[in-house]
């Protein structure tokens, strides 16, 4: 393959072959005339030629622009969806509805009062003998039987 002419692979030997072979057919009197025309043919297909290959880049860019549009289209969606997800609101709601609930005032019902003998106390330390019964009724008598408590003590015992 020659340098000069890829396309059609004619050395310049060939090509003054078929100059002689031109002037001998035609006759040197129509050839300026016929190679005229051969030279407005090359040009024609040279100019179809980059036509084609011009429309065919821009046809590819076209696709590809599409593409892109697509693309963006689908982030311009996902953005939106994303647009919802704001996690310093949900911060501050919860903490804002955590507040207005420590704020109000809770209620007691009968049910969270608890009924007198449901109550345990501490068992009392036992000072008489071993199988002697506690001399009164009162289940708080014996816990503070020699016990001595200050103001502060009672108030944290009280408790």
């Amino acid at each position: 393959m020659s340098d000069g002419w890829p396309m059609f692979d004619f050395a310049p030997d060939k090509l003054i072959l078929i100059g002689i072979v031109a002037l001998i057919v035609i006759g040197p009197k129509d050839l300026p005339r016929v190679l005229r025309q051969l030279g407005q043919l090359a040009g024609k297909m040279s100019r179809m030629a980059a036509e084609f290959r011009g429309q065919f880049i821009e046809a590819m860019r076209e696709a590809e622009l599409e593409d892109l549009k697509a693309k963006s289209e689908n982030l311009t969606e996902s953005a939106k969806i994303d647009s919802h997800f704001n996690p310093l609101a949900e911060v501050k709601a919860s903490i804002t509805s955590a507040l207005q609930e420590a704020e109000k005032p809770k209620t007691i019902s009968d049910n969270d009062i608890p009924s007198p003998d449901s109550i345990v106390l501490p068992n009392a330390p036992n000072d008489h003998a071993e199988g002697e019964s506690q001399p009164t009724s009162d289940p708080n008598a014996g816990f503070f039987k020699g016990r001595e408590f200050g103001c502060s003590e009672w108030k944290t015992r009280s408790r």
